[in-house]
């Protein structure tokens, strides 16, 4: 816990500081007894935290100097930025230059906070001396997100403060430079992996309240062979075979597609491709589909071929509404006298009509043939 500081030399240095710096609000300090640096929390309404018994071992000098460092932290929004950087480094986690740029970021926050306290006329000797008087008291901080004034690296800390050398200030254009350039770097291998993602046929097809069917146990899917005019498509409860068949005709069986005219998108080898599939599935799931109605039992098949083809050809699909021209086929006045055929009814007795069997397509050059 920490305790509003509201007397003492560090509340009256901090408010000299404050008007020296023309900050337009005061910073609230908080006297903790953990043994931390000093250190600003918060980015809306930031809070100096300051540890109990350092300004014992701090001269006013010292004490000054270590103020003055956090109000730039607090001017320069540190916090901010660094948590918006952890934001970037949970969605590009994998990326090795996102976490080479929160170490630079940390470095670079701690360079201009000292460049900025040097100007401000603390003797370079004082400053070194306040920072390693803190390092000797306190451990770092563990939040990256929390400016303190032992960050980065130390040793190389003391020596650019006490070699006399201040870096170059970047103007505006230059730190536009500066964002541009780290932002493509980032972006560039995001974009590529992208733009190289293994290739999706057509839109996926979602049923909300359709049950999740999952592929075939088993499934054996190989490229027809060159010159084999024989063409097969052939299911039965739990099973599923094709002989040169090109993936468009799969996918016409596997939604239930009448017409070429209810299928569009996809590449052109869809076209022309030709596949022999062999998919089975475990004799148990193959039992209790027999026991269903045919139409069932033919609707859970078209779903697992649906699922075999979105999991072996990463296939999406999309259901979209379109006005397409149709004919009618009727009886003309003079034609044949045709009528319609009477379904036959169950017996009686309450014994079923027999039930109807899968039927196979096959197909020999030119001309189908149905078999039942």
């Amino acid at each position: 816990q920490a305790l509003p500081l509201r007397e003492g030399r560090e509340v009256v240095a901090l408010r000299r500081l404050e008007r020296v710096g023309e900050m337009p609000k005061r910073i609230e300090v908080r006297l903790s007894r953990a043994a931390l640096e000093p250190g600003i929390f918060g980015i809306i309404r930031p809070v100096l935290l300051w540890p109990e018994g350092i300004s014992g071992r701090l001269e006013d000098a010292h004490l000054e100097a270590i103020l003055a460092h956090e109000l730039w932290h607090v001017r320069r929004r540190d916090n901010l930025a660094a948590a918006v950087h952890m934001v970037v480094e949970a969605i590009f986690w994998f990326h090795p230059l996102v976490w080479w740029m929160g170490a630079r970021l940390l470095e670079e926050r701690e360079r201009a906070c000292d460049e900025e306290v040097l100007e401000m006329g603390s003797e370079r000797q004082v400053y070194a001396e306040s920072i390693l008087k803190t390092c000797e008291f306190c451990v770092e901080a563990p939040l990256a997100c929390v400016s303190g004034v032992t960050g980065a690296d130390l040793k190389r800390r003391i020596v650019r403060i006490m070699s006399e050398r201040v870096a170059e200030r970047l103007g505006f254009g230059k730190r536009l430079l500066l964002l541009t350039i780290c932002s493509t770097a980032v972006a560039v291998p995001v974009v590529l992996g992208l733009a190289n993602s293994p290739p999706r046929l057509l839109a996926q097809l979602q049923e909300a309240d359709g049950p999740a069917v999952q592929p075939f146990e088993v499934a054996t899917i190989k490229p027809s062979r060159p010159g084999d005019n024989m063409v097969q498509l052939f299911m039965s409860p739990g099973k599923f075979t094709t002989k040169g068949q090109t993936l468009k005709g799969i996918i016409k069986f596997a939604y239930d597609i009448k017409s070429d005219n209810q299928l569009s998108g996809g590449p052109s080898w869809i076209n022309s491709e030709k596949y022999d599939i062999e998919a089975k599935e475990e004799a148990s799931v193959a039992a209790k589909l027999q026991k269903l109605p045919f139409e069932e039992q033919a609707r859970q098949v078209r779903l697992m071929v649906q699922a075999l083809l979105a999991d072996r050809f990463n296939l999406k699909v999309s259901h979209q509404t379109k006005d397409l021209p149709v004919y009618a086929l009727v009886v003309a006045k003079s034609g044949p006298k045709l009528t319609q055929t009477e379904v036959p009814q169950p017996a009686s007795d309450g014994a079923s009509a027999p039930k109807k069997g899968f039927c196979g397509i096959s197909m020999m050059g030119p001309g189908p043939t149905q078999r039942n």
